[in-house]
This record gives C-alpha cells, sequence and structure tokens, in this order.
C-alpha cells in the first residue's frame, strides 16, 4: 500500500493508495495536521510498520519527529534539536535498509555553515521511540538538489530534473546519471519531493505539482553503470507539499495506548575507550557527538566523533602513573550528555600503529554499507 501526505505549508493530509498499475487510487486517512503545522518526510519503518515523518510549524522554528497510526492519528515522538530555530528545511526523507533500516534520514537543505551543500540528517530511532540526531554533508554533483529519498541496494535515490542521484548514506558521496528526456515528468530542475522503494530494485519519484508517479526497475545498482526502466505511472494527490511512501503490509500499525512512544529524544551512549599507554586516547561513539576525555590532572579535551564512528584525543603535557584513571563522556545534538565511561593507563601496554587504527576504522565505514564495498 502507497500512502502520501499532500497540502501545502500550513496543513497536510495523509492518503492512502490502493490498486495496482495506472488504477492506483487514493483516499484521505484521518483529520490532517493541527492548523498551521505540516509534514515532510513521509517514511515506512518495517520493524514496527508505521509511518513517521517530521512535522513542521511555527515558519519552520517549531521541528518534531512524528509517528502516525493507520487511523491518522499523530504521536509527537520529540523536538528535533539539529533543526530548531529554521537550522534548515526538509525536503525529504526515508528509512534506510541494513544498519539504517531503523534510521530515518532526512535531506536538509539551506543549513547554516555546512558551505552551501544539503546535509543527509540521520535519526536513530530506538524501539520505545527515543532517538538521537546525526548530520552529514551530501556531496551531490554540481548543481543537484534533492527532495524526498528512496532506499534500494544499501544507496539512497533521488531525482532532480531528469537526473538520477545515488547517494551513500555511510559517508554522503553520491554518483548521477542523466535518465532520457520525460523519464520523470516534465520540468528540467525540478526537485522530486516524493519518493519510495516498493522492493525488487524498483523506485517511485514524482514532483510536488504534476500529480504523477512514475515507477523505475533499477539493475546493477551497485555498478558505474546501472540501468534505468519506466515499468509503471500512477496519477497521485498534488500540492506544494507532498511526500510519499510505500509499506508493505497492508496498513500502517495501530499504537496501542499502553506502548505509545516514549516522548523525546534518549540519552547518548557512553563512548568506548580503547586500552592506552597514555601517547593517546581513541575510542568509539555515535558520529557527531562531542567527547570530552578528563585527564588525572584535572583538564579536559573535546573532539568530534568521526563518521565512521571512531574519535581520537590527544593527551596534555603530563607524566602519566601505571593506573592512572581517565574518563569519557559523549554529548549529543540535543545538548544531553552521557554516563561516564572510564579507562586507566596501562604503561606496559605497547601502543597500536595510527596507520593500523585509519585502516581498522576504513574498514569499519565500508561494512556498515552491506551489499556494496
Amino acid at each position: 500500500m502507497v500512502y502520501m501526505s499532500s497540502g501545502t505549508s500550513l496543513s497536510t493530509t495523509l492518503s492512502a493508495g490502493t490498486g495496482t498499475g495506472s488504477s492506483l487510487t487514493f483516499s484521505p486517512v484521518g483529520a490532517g495536521t493541527p492548523g498551521g503545522a505540516a509534514h515532510q518526510g513521509l517514511a515506512s519503518r518495517a520493524s514496527d510498520g508505521r509511518l513517521y515523518a517530521v512535522e513542521i510549524s511555527d515558519g519552520q522554528a517549531d521541528v518534531h519527529l512524528v509517528v502516525l497510526d493507520a487511523a491518522g492519528a499523530i504521536t509527537r515522538l520529540g523536538a528535533l534539536a539539529s533543526l530548531a530555530g529554521q537550522h534548515g528545511t526538509v525536503t525529504g526523507g526515508t528509512f534506510g535498509e541494513g544498519v539504517y533500516s531503523d534510521t530515518y534520514l532526512a535531506v536538509v537543505a539551506d543549513v547554516p555553515d555546512a558551505g552551501g551543500r544539503d546535509v543527509l540528517l540521520a535519526v536513530d530511532i530506538a524501539a520505545d521511540g527515543t532517538f538521537a540526531e546525526t548530520m552529514t554533508p551530501l556531496y551531490l554533483p554540481d548543481g543537484a538538489r534533492l527532495g524526498d529519498l528512496a532506499p534500494s541496494g544499501g544507496y539512497l535515490w533521488g531525482v532532480y530534473g531528469q537526473t538520477i542521484v545515488r547517494v551513500d548514506p555511510v559517508d554522503g558521496s553520491a554518483t548521477a546519471w542523466t535518465l532520457p528526456e520525460g523519464t520523470v515528468g516534465p520540468g528540467t530542475g525540478t526537485v522530486f519531493g516524493v519518493a519510495w522503494s516498493t522492493g525488487d530494485g524498483q523506485l517511485a519519484f514524482g514532483s510536488h505539482t504534476h500529480g504523477e508517479i512514475t515507477e523505475i526497475a533499477v539493475s546493477d545498482q551497485a555498478s558505474a553503470t546501472p540501468t534505468f526502466e519506466v515499468v509503471a505511472r500512477h496519477s497521485t494527490p498534488i500540492g506544494p507539499q507532498s511526500d510519499g511512501t510505500f509499506v508493505p503490509s497492508e496498513e500502517p500499525a495501530e499504537i496501542p495506548a499502553e506502548g505509545a512512544p516514549t516522548i523525546g529524544p534518549r540519552q547518548p551512549s557512553a563512548p568506548e575507550i580503547d586500552p592506552t599507554d597514555g601517547n593517546r586516547f581513541t575510542g568509539h561513539g555515535v558520529p557527531g557527538d562531542t567527547i570530552a576525555v578528563t585527564f588525572p590532572d584535572g583538564s579536559t579535551s573535546r573532539t568530534t566523533v568521526e563518521q565512521d564512528g571512531g574519535w581520537v584525543v590527544q593527551p596534555p603535557a603530563m607524566d602519566f602513573v601505571h593506573g592512572h584513571l581517565v574518563e569519557a563522556t559523549a554529548t549529543d545534538l540535543t545538548g544531553t550528555t552521557s554516563e561516564t565511561s572510564c579507562t586507566t593507563v596501562d604503561l606496559f601496554r605497547a601502543q597500536d600503529p595510527v596507520a593500523d587504527d585509519v585502516g581498522e576504522r576504513q574498514l569499519t565505514s565500508a561494512s556498515q554499507r552491506g551489499g556494496h564495498q
């Protein structure tokens, strides 16, 4: 079943599409968003069968992650700290595959201090509805902008004009191919803000305004020369604020009252600290978190967790004693700080070469995608 959210920047309505081929028919579901609010980035999460979206109100100053049930009822999970105070515009969203299957991935435009690049916002959602956020720059081809995304083959796919773009969610890198004119509807430079994946390599794309969805079969998705074939076209609701998603089951799951998601972001996980002889301090954490390492002399050094999950801190100029205690915490984008992790200095431990550490992280980063290395 296909679901679409359509309307304006002040109000959107959820619609359910039934049927096959060009006979796909949409009917409204629920009462729509509260006055002055709109949904963007509608996405289906396979692990719980529910619909998720970003709810935008107050001129984009108030941005929340929400979940919708089969009747269109809306539950706010919490504010997205990364987007608070008009800190960017969400143009589309989806859930990924593999390690990203419980991660809501949204394209965010107009982010201050992003060097003019769009950004991929990753919202890792736990089973209880709490979540953590990270942001990764998108390295799109010159002039390209992405609206909605569709996951397939371990990548994210979007369309701009007559260009289809493949994005690697691990590092934000992108590759683009030109489609034959008219493949996905009119409009050179059109941002296609409606996208979903139906499985088996089939993706669907549509713009906000021309009311047509084009399904495309993509073969050899991980190769340098994938092939694209139009397999179907559908009429859909239109509006300046439109989005869509495919739900493998017949309808999104109900949200039982006793099992309603916990509101708000969760406390970040405490960082992992590797064994050390005091020459340098390394570990692992959630990409984007700020790591604060406190040393026996009372000084604190800070660093940001890299996209591969690793972090490195150089110690202060001090003489470590065998058994010295070193503490570390992680602070996420919401300003929430984790519990403290501890390690002790082992002066008899041989330090690992930096090159080995970097190589290990590169292998870890490549393996996160799954299915293409």
